[in-house]
């Protein structure tokens, strides 16, 4: 089975990764999340991705979505507390951008 795994950085993915791979899934991750900012904030967490896809040899597809992208989408949310409807729309964008690198891939599933 080939399965797309969206990372926003290389820790959260690792029990979904360590799950995964026992089910015999080995899944090519997607790491793209353009709410981290500044730059190099987000480079930092790019970094750690590959690390963690280098530890458990799975391949990985970097999406440089660009954080201005992503205030236009919260628009109108941005004062809302965490765990709001800010995070909604963040989580929404990510699933869309993880289902646009799925169709350009041959992969039978994705997951964020």
């Amino acid at each position: 089975m080939r399965y797309l795994l969206h990372s926003c950085c290389g820790p959260c993915s690792t029990a979904c990764i360590e799950t995964l791979l026992s089910k015999g899934i080995h899944p090519t991750l997607f790491f793209d999340n353009p709410n981290i900012y500044p730059n190099r904030e987000r480079e930092k967490r790019r970094k750690h991705a590959h690390i963690v896809a280098e530890h458990y040899g799975v391949d990985i597809i970097d999406g440089y979505t660009s954080h201005e992208d992503w205030l236009s989408v919260i628009r109108g949310y941005e004062r809302e507390k965490e765990h709001g409807k800010r995070c909604e729309k963040c989580f929404w964008m990510n699933a869309w951008l993880t289902k646009k690198a799925f169709d350009l891939g041959t992969y039978d599933c994705f997951s964020t």
